[in-house]
């Protein structure tokens, strides 16, 4: 009997080591180029556990307070995929805009994901003012 139990007791603690989790992901950097009038950028990352074990997504935090972050599913199983969706409000913000959201797995896996979005300015009228002159005006000159 003892050494029935000492295989059970082996094979239970061994298990975990076989088992492990895989989060894999698609992309993990994107580039993008929009308007200032578009008011903000909507970004997909795609996700998959390639593991045998699930994973559980901990926490996933954004950079800045400009951009709100979320998965599909806190639990991946193995082979499940889900999908982090982020979106970016440009506020007053023109050029390059460079953003970042972190997330940390219960396996330990901290993940960074990327992007950068160039947004051009409005149109600008340079000079601000233009005189136009009376035809009279323009004789004199």
């Amino acid at each position: 009997m003892g050494t029935v139990r000492a295989m059970l007791l082996s094979a239970t603690l061994l298990a975990p080591l076989g088992a492990h989790a895989a989060l894999e992901w698609e992309n993990d950097y994107q580039e993008f180029e929009r308007k200032a009038s578009d008011g903000s950028l909507e970004v997909r990352y795609v996700y998959r556990n390639t593991g045998n074990a699930p994973v559980v997504i901990k926490n996933v935090e954004a950079s800045c307070n400009c951009t709100t972050a979320e998965v599909t599913r806190l639990v991946v199983n193995p082979g499940e995929s889900g999908e982090l969706r982020a979106v970016f409000a440009f506020g007053k913000r023109v050029g390059l805009q460079r953003k970042a959201i972190v997330v940390e797995t219960d396996d330990g896996q901290v993940k960074e994901l990327r992007f950068q979005v160039k947004i051009a300015d409005r149109v600008k009228v340079e000079p601000a003012s233009l005189v136009w002159k009376k035809e009279r005006d323009r004789k004199s000159t």
